[in-house]
């Protein structure tokens, strides 16, 4: 980008950002600051429930009730936590091998309309529709040769993911129970496979216990082993639970006394153990909340780990280093830079750089520019004093001692070539190498604090743009074309009616103009019926109906319209608008200043139904659909109305109060 004196070349867009290298930094789409940590408490620790002996397993809906697997007993109980109410399921359950009925089962799962359950007793899949528990599917060893589900998983698209521990693989079934495909045997031969989850991009986590290492599938296509993916368990002493929060973080439980959950990024780096609770972790579920449900092994517990806040990573600061900018010129010397950045207390940002005529960064000295630390004044500058360069790079470090705060970068520009205001003054001052070279960094100084003014009085064509005026200068704006807003007047209906205001101007007094205020306004166009629409003046002299004259027609047109006069007319505003009532009287004001003075006008709010007698406009305020009976799809039962059941028919009568009977059957 370039203005009269400086070309600048700017990082400001999320894009830009990402072309650049981060490490312990988020890039946010609107710049960047410190990676966060997500921090969590121990809210409550199930333990001894009543008529619950153990958890092999538990699943969340979306209702956050848990629904627990009792292998002592074979059934299944749901757990409200916030009413800490416990009950069973009704119709299934109990050690057996009949339909419904559970043999050391080992993993439950749910989805919105079934219920999983892992069978491994019995060496089948077992799946129940959740508004009755009536048995869906079952997939058993028949149809599988040393089929022994373990763990299972749906991938929220009616597919589920099961662990065979017999045949160490994955098999995938439709929501029907059919068979789809098997794969991860080349991986998982010879393994331990003890846990499975599943992400939102596509991919598989299968955890193994035997060599310590998480197998990570891409479940899209071909069903391949992800080999970049590295996640290095050796810390972990019996890794046993696996979730993947909405991000691909992935966590994993150790089982072993005192040990924690540790959290790994997607592409398997190791990020430290998830603070908040420090004990065996037999298995983990994660809720939509990003809350955590650890079966801790001690008497059937539940421990729930309840999400709190997102902290910042003060261990390292974080740091950026940016692509080259491009002067495309040898030996160029660059001017400044200028970061607008955000800086609270006990945060610092801190900004080096390194120039050259070679394209590649290789092991640049960086050198230090500037340190920025808090301060009332968001934008802020360096001079760049380094040698020239066609190339520049930047490195900045973001540091913060306060785990609740993080310095954070909006945009960095750099400007190009050296020009400063030395070259205001004359030659003489310019003759001493280190006088001139003092001068100019002491010039500087009223350079940045002229800058801002100086771009201001560039872009001063902005403030005459009814668009892009800021908020404030609107009403000043408004002075010259004589417009004065309504004090309800929101700032884009501000915006709109001064870009319109000419033009208005030129129709004020006129039925098109009060249209187009209006519709400025409430965002939809009235309807203005004049009374000269409607009647006409006879022989007489008398006002009558332009139509047909009948007594009944010309009582509903005065009861619609009012008394029959030269100059009055009505306002019909639309129902969809929004808070219209609230609009009203604002509707009012400026049809009381823009009317011709010797005209009266009465406004009416059009309600969204069919009443005979008053103001109903198909299309407008109601809409005629198919003859279909289903209340509160696409039927609906009026105002005013009462079923009775009539004995002789049977059928259901409906009276309103127009008079009329509707019968409904």
């Amino acid at each position: 980008m370039t203005n009269t004196d400086f070309t600048f070349l700017v990082i400001n867009t999320k894009a830009r950002w990402e072309e650049g290298s981060t490490e312990n930094l988020e890039v946010l789409d609107d710049g960047i600051a410190l990676e966060k940590e997500t921090t969590y408490t121990l809210e409550q620790e199930i333990t001894e429930v009543e008529r619950w002996i153990g958890a092999a397993d538990i699943a969340i809906d979306a209702c956050g009730i848990l629904y627990i697997l009792d292998d002592n007993e074979c059934r299944i109980l749901t757990y409200d936590p916030s009413s800490k109410q416990t009950e069973y399921l009704r119709g299934i359950g109990g050690q057996g091998t009949l339909p419904g009925q559970f043999e050391s089962p080992e993993a439950i799962a749910i989805c919105p309309d079934t219920l999983y359950v892992a069978d491994t007793g019995n060496n089948r899949i077992q799946a129940f529709a959740r508004t009755n528990l009536q048995i869906r599917w079952i997939a058993e060893t028949a149809d599988f040769k040393g089929f022994k589900p373990v763990k299972i998983v749906p991938d929220g698209a009616g597919g589920l993911y099961v662990i065979d521990k017999d045949g160490c693989r994955i098999l995938k079934f439709d929501q029907g129970g059919r068979f789809l495909v098997a794969f991860g045997g080349d991986a998982l031969q010879g393994k331990d496979p003890a846990n499975i989850a599943i992400d939102r991009n596509g991919f598989l986590y299968v955890l193994d216990k035997t060599d310590k290492k998480i197998f990570k599938f891409e479940i899209g296509g071909e069903y391949n082993l992800v080999e970049s993916a590295e996640f290095n368990l050796e810390k972990l002493s019996e890794p046993s639970g696996i979730a993947v929060d909405p991000d691909g973080n992935v966590y994993v439980g150790d089982k072993k006394d005192g040990g924690f959950i540790h959290k790994f990024k997607p592409d398997g780096d190791y990020v430290g153990p998830l603070l908040g609770y420090q004990g065996s972790c037999h298995d983990i579920v994660m809720d939509s909340k990003g809350n955590f449900y650890i079966i801790t092994g001690n008497k059937g517990g539940i421990a729930f780990l309840k999400f709190i806040i997102d902290r910042y990573s003060i261990k390292e600061p974080g740091t950026f280093i940016s692509g080259a900018f491009d002067s495309n010129e040898h030996g160029c010397r660059w001017h400044k830079l200028i970061l607008d950045a955000l800086i609270p207390d006990k945060t610092q940002i801190d900004v080096y750089y390194y120039s050259s005529d070679e394209e590649e960064l290789l092991g640049p000295k960086w050198s230090k520019l500037a340190t920025f630390r808090s301060s009332d004044v968001n934008l802020r500058d360096a001079l760049i004093q380094g040698p020239a360069g066609r190339y520049l790079w930047l490195k900045l470090e973001l540091t913060s001692t306060d785990e609740y705060k993080t310095p954070k970068i909006n945009s960095v520009e750099t400007y190009f070539p050296r020009i400063s205001y030395l070259r205001y003054l004359p030659a003489v001052y310019q003759e001493d190498a280190i006088s001139s070279d003092f001068l100019e960094r002491y010039l500087s100084l009223f350079e940045t604090f002229l800058g801002d003014t100086d771009v201001t009085i560039g872009g001063v064509h902005r403030y005459f743009d009814a668009e892009a005026t800021p908020g404030e200068f609107l009403s000043w704006l408004a002075i010259w074309v004589a417009a004065v807003f309504d004090e309800s007047w929101q700032e884009d209906k501000k915006r709109k009616f001064l870009q319109s205001a000419v033009e208005l101007y030129k129709k004020r007094g006129t039925k098109e103009g009060l249209e187009e205020l209006i519709e400025i306004y409430t965002g939809d166009a009235p309807m203005i019926v004049e009374n000269l629409q409607l009647y006409k003046k006879d022989a007489d002299d008398h006002f009558v109906l332009r139509c047909e004259e009948s007594d009944e027609l010309e009582a509903v047109f005065k009861k619609l319209f009012g008394d029959p006069a030269p100059f009055s007319f009505c306002v019909l505003l639309k129902p969809n608008q929004n808070d219209i009532e609230s609009q009203l009287k604002a509707v009012k004001r400026i049809i009381a200043l823009e009317k011709p003075v010797h005209t009266s006008a009465e406004v009416t709010v059009l309600q969204p139904w069919i009443y005979l007698d008053l103001h109903t406009y198909l299309g407008v305020n109601t809409y005629l659909s198919k003859p279909v009976m289903q209340l509160g799809t696409t039927s609906v039962i009026g105002r005013d109305t009462v079923l009775t059941d009539t004995e002789e028919s049977g059928q259901l009568e409906r009276r309103s109060k127009t008079g009329i009977d509707t019968k409904l059957t």
